[in-house]
């Protein structure tokens, strides 16, 4: 016995083990082949442009948000992507694109009462990578750090506050966090997800286009089982920041690979209940025909 030990712990001197320590582990479906794709929406409202951004400045005929619409805003819609490229214990390498598509007046003064022709064109497109750091969710586009991951969180109870952005104009804003358990249900292509933390925060800014503050309620919703970004209202992450978008009306997921459990629950608790109803329907028919046929072969007595 004292033999097998001693021989043991030569093994483990000769040929030490590695050990790796990670605060916050990444989740599991982070796998190669993943991706997630979101449909983006800024029609309603317009799009909130960056002033000065290489976006702001590619846009046609554009000398000041103002002077394009009366409400200064592009309507705009289109898709955000992310693909995992690469990753090892630290960073994970994912590949970003952004879609969208807009629509302009054919002038550039709209004179009041008179109709506005809407003339559709690519507002951007364009793809990049991004270096994520697994445990702080730390985000580089070419070496430059640009602020926090936007597609998941660590939420470690029911309520609390984390972090929403890490540089909104130099500024970190946080943000309060609860979960949501059928109270509130949100619906996508995917599905409609009943199970979820909402992660939201009051955002005052004053804008160079706009005469007074502006006030943005934003929220981030994200499923319960994996903590993936499935919903947001008034959405904004750092990302776009970068890309010179302020925020979104709205996102919502669109395609991805990873399987959520309550979407599973949810459809089998729909076809459990579409059997039962089935049931009640067919023995809602069955039964009277059973009871004239066992009549006619005098098995029961006709009730009076």
């Amino acid at each position: 016995m004292k033999n097998l030990l001693f021989l043991t712990i030569l093994f483990f001197l000769i040929f030490p083990q590695p050990i790796t320590i990670r605060l916050r582990p990444e989740p599991e479906w982070l796998k190669p082949g993943f991706y997630v794709e979101y449909f983006v929406d800024s029609t309603s409202i317009g799009l909130w442009i960056l002033p000065n951004s290489s976006l702001y400045n590619s846009l046609p005929n554009l000398t000041g948000l103002g002077e394009i619409t009366r409400e200064g805003l592009y309507p705009c819609n289109g898709t955000y992507r992310f693909e995992l490229i690469d990753m090892n214990a630290t960073f994970a390498r994912f590949n970003v694109s952004l879609d969208l598509n807009a629509w302009r007046p054919h002038k550039r003064l709209i004179m009041p009462g008179e109709k506005i022709i809407w003339i559709p064109f690519k507002m951007l497109q364009t793809s990049f990578t991004c270096d994520v750091e697994l445990e702080t969710l730390a985000t580089y586009k070419d070496g430059k750090f640009i602020g926090i991951f936007p597609l998941w969180r660590s939420f470690t109870s029911q309520r609390n506050r984390t972090i929403l952005l890490l540089n909104l104009f130099g500024k970190r804003v946080d943000a309060n966090y609860i979960f949501l358990e059928k109270l509130v249900s949100f619906e996508t292509p995917l599905g409609t997800f009943r199970y979820v933390f909402v992660v939201d925060a009051e955002i005052v800014l004053s804008l160079p286009y706009v005469n007074s503050p502006c006030i943005f309620t934003t929220n981030s919703v994200y499923e319960r089982d994996s903590s993936l970004l499935v919903f947001g209202g008034m959405y904004m992450d750092d990302i776009l920041l970068e890309n010179g978008i302020l925020c979104f009306d709205w996102i919502e997921i669109k395609e991805t690979t990873v399987e959520f459990p309550q979407l599973k629950e949810e459809r089998s608790s729909f076809v459990q209940g579409g059997h039962f109803f089935l049931a009640l329907l067919f023995a809602g028919v069955a039964l009277p025909f059973l009871y004239k046929l066992l009549i006619r072969f005098r098995i029961v007595k006709r009730l009076v």
